[in-house]
């Protein structure tokens, strides 16, 4: 089905038929199509190099996106895990998956946020200063928050969380 990527039968990791109209034009507008397809084995091993677990659903995300940049109101959004890798430190990575208890891989950058694609499929907007986060119940919603920056909006504000210092590592503090 076009619009639906699926790893395994019945296992859709985004559904890309319910993206907002607008979020659509801006990603065709940057050089997306729904049959694009990236070869991202190069990134893949860079990000497992730095500390990061590629699950399925982020190397299904970097498959779809990688590589693109969006121009939004508060700048340019970046769907590049290298772009990501480089607001990190390696010593980031334990508490980064802490965050939520399961394996996240940054995906994208943009607006002061870090876009995580977390094993179970949900997104994790990560603030680069470590003040808070936002937890999405999957990917695809993220991908529309980020292309409209909402990440101040309605669908982030209602999901966010600040951290209390014992999360945060050290150099953030």
């Amino acid at each position: 089905m076009k619009g639906v990527y699926v790893l395994q039968p019945k296992a859709a990791i985004m559904d890309l038929g319910n993206m907002d109209s607008g979020v659509r034009q801006d990603l065709v507008a940057a050089g997306w199509d729904p049959d694009r397809v990236v070869d991202t084995i190069a990134v893949e091993k860079g990000i497992e190099e730095y500390g990061y677990h590629v699950n399925a659903h982020a190397k299904e995300f970097l498959r779809v996106f990688h590589g693109l940049t969006l121009m939004t109101v508060n700048g340019p959004w970046t769907f590049d895990a290298c772009e990501a890798l480089a607001c990190l430190e390696r010593s980031d990575a334990p508490y980064i998956d802490r965050i939520i208890e399961e394996s996240l891989c940054p995906v994208g950058y943009g607006g002061r946020m870090l876009l995580f694609a977390s094993g179970n499929g949900r997104a994790l907007l990560l603030h680069d200063e470590w003040v808070g986060f936002v937890l999405l119940p999957r990917i695809d919603i993220a991908l529309n928050a980020v292309v409209r920056f909402d990440s101040h909006g309605d669908t982030c504000s209602a999901n966010w969380h600040y951290f209390t210092d014992d999360q945060v590592p050290p150099a953030y503090r």
